[in-house]
């Protein structure tokens, strides 16, 4: 099993904000991803389950989010992770599960399970 807590930046899917701020948050995000894929020393294969947790806090006004809402607002990260764990694989058997939590601090919590 990998775990691992990145400083990534996530809006609310209806967020307000220009497309040139989604983008420069996509290119800021996917480096820090790609930062912290290095540091793991037993890459994952496939088949996994990959599960997207979101880490946030209360004492800074942020509210747990819908459910539903949860895969839209990962879908860069979720995109990402797949381009930087998985780039050349097409007949992947990866599953992807999403939760949130409240914590001291604001984070996405990544953690990779073999089947």
């Amino acid at each position: 099993m990998i775990n691992i807590t990145l400083n990534l930046e996530l809006k609310s899917f209806n967020a307000a904000g220009h497309w040139t701020a989604r983008l420069d948050r996509q290119k800021r995000n996917k480096k820090i991803l790609e930062k912290g894929w290095k540091l793991i020393k037993n890459k994952p294969k496939s088949p996994c389950t990959v599960t997207l947790e979101r880490l946030y806090d209360p004492r800074f006004n942020m509210r747990p989010w819908g459910e539903e809402k949860l895969p839209t607002c990962f879908k860069e990260i979720h995109d990402s992770v797949l381009e930087i764990s998985f780039p050349k694989k097409t007949d992947m058997d990866i599953n992807f599960k999403y939760a949130q939590t409240v914590a001291n601090f604001s984070a996405v919590r990544i953690t990779i399970e073999d089947k």
